[in-house]
């Protein structure tokens, strides 16, 4: 059980950097045509 624990955190972890990378080439993105 702890093995899966451990595994669902890792994938939990990653989704929510992807989701974060995601959400900050957005605002970059916006940031550039608001200045714009």
């Amino acid at each position: 059980l702890q093995i899966f624990a451990v595994k669902d955190e890792a994938l939990l972890t990653s989704r929510v950097d992807g989701l974060w990378l995601k959400f900050i080439n957005v605002w970059r993105l916006c940031s550039r045509c608001l200045r714009n």
